[in-house]
């Protein structure tokens, strides 16, 4: 007997497992738990090393916990010291510059000051320069006439008190000395005593030769022509030719050879000669001195 439980209708396989749906609400809820858990982790893992690495500050004031109040302040301070800065530098060179200004004018007044002092002192110089030499003309005009001229050689000593002819002409101008014209105009009376004095017998003669020595006093013939040789009418003749040709140094010369008497009988022209000359030296030497102080002085750059 066949047990009708057991029988299984012809051409039907048994039953199998009943299969799932993959989208089943387990599914769903294990892939949320996943995703939770991996957030939560990768959370954990971004912050827990900021937390435990922060340092660990003290507790500020008020007044510093709100940066945003003093960072504003601080930047305004700091803007106007520089503000301030900047003014004080832009004062320091405007000073600066001033300074250099005055200190340029300062420069150029003094060295306008000490070019105007060169120039008065130069003037100075020229002035005085021009004084003497003008003071010297009128000495030399005032001595060629026989009068004395002390005025004129004391305008010449103020001017140039450092001349060392001045202190020689002193006793001169008191004097005075004739002129070459007056001096030549006297040497024919000079030259015949001269000759006469020249024939006196010498000391210890005999009675003939002061006897023709006395007539030859009284007539003195004097050859004037005789230009050659040592004898005493060659040499006055000489000597007068000099002084007519106004050359007193020529003829003081020639008279050197002149014998005693003729040196005795002719003493006083010799000196007034000597003077004449003398004074002529002097005076052209004071010219002489005057032009070149002149001269120096006209020059630029020429010592104060």
């Amino acid at each position: 007997m066949t047990d009708a439980s057991d029988t299984t209708p012809p051409n039907h396989l048994p039953p199998g497992p009943r299969e799932r749906s993959p989208m089943s609400p387990a599914f769903f809820v294990a892939l949320s738990t996943g995703l939770a858990v991996v957030i939560a982790g990768a959370a954990l893992a971004f912050v827990l090393p900021r937390f435990l690495n922060k340092p660990k500050t003290p507790a500020a004031p008020p007044a510093a916990s709100a940066p945003a109040t003093t960072e504003p302040a601080s930047t305004g301070a700091l803007q106007a010291r520089i503000a301030q800065l900047q003014q004080e530098l832009e004062e320091a060179r405007a000073g600066s510059a001033a300074a250099r200004d005055a200190s340029a004018r300062n420069a150029a007044e003094l060295a306008l000051s000490a070019r105007l002092d060169r120039i008065e002192a130069a003037e100075r110089r020229i002035n005085r320069a021009a004084s003497a030499a003008v003071a010297a003309s009128a000495l030399s005009d005032a001595a060629r006439t026989s009068r004395p001229f002390p005025a004129e050689l004391a305008a010449v000593e103020r001017l140039m008190p450092q001349s060392s002819e001045t202190p020689g002409l002193r006793v001169l101008a008191e004097q005075g000395a004739p002129t070459r014209a007056a001096l030549a105009a006297e040497f024919p009376d000079v030259a015949a005593k001269a000759k006469a004095s020249a024939r006196l017998p010498a000391k210890g003669s005999g009675f003939l030769d002061r006897l023709w020595a006395g007539l030859g006093s009284l007539i003195t013939v004097r050859r004037i022509d005789d230009f050659t040789g040592q004898s005493v009418d060659a040499v006055l003749a000489r000597a007068e030719r000099h002084a007519a040709e106004g050359d007193l140094e020529g003829a003081l010369n020639e008279m050197r050879a002149l014998p005693p008497g003729a040196q005795r009988a002719t003493a006083d022209w010799r000196e007034r000669a000597r003077r004449r000359v003398e004074v002529e030296t002097r005076i052209a030497a004071l010219r002489a001195a005057a032009m070149r102080d002149l001269s120096v002085a006209s020059e630029p750059g020429a010592p104060q």
